[in-house]
This record gives structure tokens, C-alpha cells and sequence, in this order.
């Protein structure tokens, strides 16, 4: 089935999401090492079938006046781009205002999931998630701080799968950005910038 038609039904679990998404990498990957671009990725070109393998449709020719490094990296992108359609992120979302975050966005969602016995954990940096073959590792924020407004303590993954990494940096910016920043490198697949790719 295609992913589009696929997406329509219902929203994808997350864990699926990104499974799917490690699966089209592994499948660049192959093309990428034998010198080879797909340059279309989309939700209509790639085909999910009932055993969770995930197929990709035709791909383009490159297009002239292109390094094989720009290419790539236009795959790796339109992989992100993939990633934020599973997850019905919109990336072309602007906040409506600097500050118009506040804890109470947090605190009455938390509240609600209390009432109705929803078990719910809160994360921090140095946690570990694992579901479904996916790792996730927390890398920020730390338990307290920093300091700055909402956006300095956004949530900073990174995904595991498959020999892929993908580098989730939520809203990030200010002393946040500084702190994730600082930490030891780490070589990731699919980096999606940090606060609308500010």
C-alpha cells in the first residue's frame, strides 16, 4: 500500500513512523554506495506492505550541474521532510508569538492525563527508550535547567535503528542550544534543525 493512502487511514504510531523511516534509509543507503540518487521521496513513491517491508518507487534521473554530495544530501533531507509527514508535523508552523509558551501548556495536559489514569513518564537527558527495535536516547534537557524561555529545555532525541541515527532537536535554541552543543559529537544520519531551522 502506498505510504499516502496509508496515512490517510490514520496516523501512524511513532514507532512505526520512524521505523519506516530507517527502512527508506537503509534502502538510499544502498542506492547512495553504488552512486546512485533517488530524488523522489514522497509519501506517494514509497509502498509499505503488510509485513512492514517498505519498498520505494521509481527514481528520478540527477539533475545537471549537481555534486553527488548534494544529492545525497537532498535524499537525506527529503527523508526528514518523510519523517515530519508520518509524525503530521508541519514544517512550514510558525509560533504565534517569542513567548506565548508557558508552563500552563504543559502543566494542563499532564493534569488531564492524571484524571483519566494515563500512566505517563517524564523524560530526561541520559533516559533510554526502546520500542519495536527503535532505541531512543534523551540527550536534553537535564533534570533542571537551564534557564531561558521554553524553548532552551525542548526535548533533544536520538534514534537508533538499523545502523541509522536520526538527531531530533525539537525547538532548541538559547542556553539549550549551547548545553547539546557542548556534548560529545555524534555522527547521525538525519539531523532535523532545531527550531524551524533557525
Amino acid at each position: 500500500m502506498l505510504l499516502a493512502a496509508l496515512l490517510e487511514r490514520a496516523k501512524l504510531p511513532p514507532m512505526c513512523a520512524v521505523a519506516v523511516a530507517m527502512s527508506v534509509l537503509d534502502a538510499v543507503a544502498a542506492l547512495h554506495q553504488v552512486g546512485l540518487w533517488h530524488g523522489s521521496l514522497e509519501t506517494e513513491n514509497v509502498h509499505v506492505h503488510a509485513d512492514g517491508t517498505v519498498r520505494l518507487g521509481a527514481n528520478r534521473p540527477a539533475p545537471a550541474g549537481q555534486s553527488d554530495s548534494q544529492l545525497r544530501a537532498s535524499d537525506l533531507q527529503a527523508v526528514g521532510v518523510l519523517l515530519c509527514s508520518m509524525l503530521r508535523l508541519r514544517l512550514d508552523q510558525e509560533p504565534a508569538g517569542r513567548n506565548s509558551r508557558t508552563t500552563g501548556r504543559t502543566e494542563k495536559p499532564l493534569q488531564a492525563l492524571a484524571r483519566r489514569r494515563v500512566p505517563v513518564r517524564l523524560l530526561r537527558a541520559g533516559d533510554r527508550l526502546d520500542a519495536g527495535g527503535v532505541q531512543i536516547d534523551v540527550l536534553h534537557p537535564p533534570a533542571a535547567g537551564p534557564a531561558g524561555n521554553e524553548n532552551s529545555p525542548s526535548m533533544v532525541l536520538l534514534l537508533r535503528h538499523g545502523g541509522h541515527r536520526i538527531l531530533l532537536t525539537g525547538d532548541l535554541e538559547g542556553a539549550g542550544l549551547e548545553r547539546v552543543l557542548s556534548l560529545p559529537s555524534v555522527h547521525v544520519d538525519v539531523l532535523m534543525a532545531p527550531h524551524h531551522g533557525g
